[in-house]
């Protein structure tokens, strides 16, 4: 596996780390969560996925993006609502 790889890779795993105790914790454990996955650049990277990704990539991205509870980006998930997609669609309009 190639540097670029090894680096998406170990994003997915730090993102999906981040989504498993945002969901188990709340309140400012919960917030310093979501400051990290901004600082971190997995939000800006979850939007790049959601917006040039393939449709499952695009409807784990938004779905990423709604339980993060990145509500800054609503406006950029709800253009997905009307997607050829289902899978797309329900995650858009499921985010919150």
């Amino acid at each position: 596996m190639d540097r670029e790889g090894e680096e998406r890779e170990s994003s997915e795993k730090l993102a999906q780390l981040l989504l498993y105790f945002h969901q188990n914790l709340g309140g400012e454990a919960a917030q310093r969560l979501e400051e990290a996955y901004r600082e971190l650049g997995l939000k800006a990277a979850a939007l790049k996925a959601m917006k040039e990704g393939p449709w499952h990539i695009q409807a784990r991205a938004i779905a990423e993006l709604g339980r993060m509870s990145m509500g800054e980006v609503l406006f950029e998930v709800l253009q997905f609502t009307d997607h050829e997609n289902e899978q797309v669609r329900n995650e858009a309009q499921t985010a919150r």
